[in-house]
């Protein structure tokens, strides 16, 4: 014991006395265990032996919830030293220990330690917590104070938000404006079709489908800049529209083409296409494709129109 350095009080342990008795059971030629057993083996069994303990304490927390208590002491190394216990009816249990300096142990500092001990084990749980009444864990308590407080405050601006009227009614407003978008964007998936050919109509389902659903009137800002953002690239959506047999027919038809497609054909067509007499070449190929002569009119292409996919790339 004096030649280990060992405190005096470690003859109070029953464990000691246990740790007496083993040997003597043992008898002579007792062999002591190795540094590496004591410093590796043993201690790992130890901390799993002590984590069990913790988790048999931590199940009575969650039960009768607990009470936190914090004891600072200066070491013989003058380090300061926190001690954090935590106290239920299963009885106390040392949690963890920190090591300081006097400038880690001010308001903040000790705020952040017990805000940091309190959600380890759950502020749900936590009932107290015990300190001395040192000016810095007094003012640390009263920033937990106030702290909570602003929480309850802030809180409250929360729920009454939500009960509001006004945030269900933008709430709506958003789903009906971003329902028929995202439908949209489903529509012209890549992995399943080519977008250029599907996006003018489904952007204009999705137009339709907003101003529908709010009644005409109490989107117009809105729409009006989904209609302009739309133009950025509406001339290469105009003309995969128009080159989409399984929507031009149908709309051709139907008499529902509208002009504005025609124009944005044409004009991606000037765009791509810059020599003149290849134009006028495109533009008599595509009387036939428009009154579904030759191949275009063949069964097997009039089956095609809606069950695949045309692949455009402007």
């Amino acid at each position: 014991m004096y030649d280990a350095g060992l405190p005096f009080n470690c003859i109070n342990y029953k464990t000691f006395d246990k740790f007496i008795e083993a040997v003597g059971q043992y008898g002579p030629g007792m062999k002591p265990r190795s540094y590496h057993e004591v410093r590796v083996t043993h201690l790992k069994k130890e901390v799993k032996k002590i984590g069990k303990i913790v988790e048999e304490h931590r199940v009575e927390w969650n039960k009768f919830e607990c009470s936190i208590m914090m004891n600072k002491w200066t070491a013989r190394n003058e380090k300061i030293v926190i001690n954090v216990l935590v106290n239920s009816p299963r009885g106390s249990i040392f949690l963890v220990s920190y090591v300081a300096s006097n400038s880690s142990t001010d308001a903040t500092k000790m705020y952040n330690l017990f805000a940091k001990t309190i959600e380890k084990i759950g502020k749900e749980n936590v009932v107290q917590v015990v300190t001395n009444n040192a000016s810095e864990n007094v003012s640390a308590v009263k920033m937990m104070q106030e702290n909570r407080y602003a929480k309850e405050v802030a809180g409250k601006e929360t729920a009454k938000i939500l009960i509001s009227p006004s945030f269900w009614n933008d709430v709506i407003r958003a789903l009906k404006v971003g329902g028929p978008l995202i439908r949209a964007l489903r529509m012209v998936d890549v992995e399943r079709n080519s977008p250029m050919g599907y996006l003018y109509e489904a952007m204009d389902r999705a137009k339709e489908t907003i101003k529908v659903s709010f009644e005409g009137g109490n989107m117009r800002k809105f729409l009006r800049l989904l209609i302009e953002g739309d133009q950025i690239n509406s001339i290469d959506h105009a003309a995969g529209h128009i080159l989409n047999p399984g929507l031009f027919y149908k709309n051709n038809r139907d008499g529902t083409l509208d002009s504005k497609v025609w124009v944005g054909y044409h004009k991606c067509i000037e765009k791509l296409v810059p020599d003149v007499a290849m134009v006028d070449q495109i533009g008599g190929e595509f009387g036939k494709y428009t009154q579904a002569n030759g191949l275009f009119g063949l069964h097997a292409a009039i089956r095609a129109r809606d069950i695949r996919s045309p692949y455009i790339s402007l």
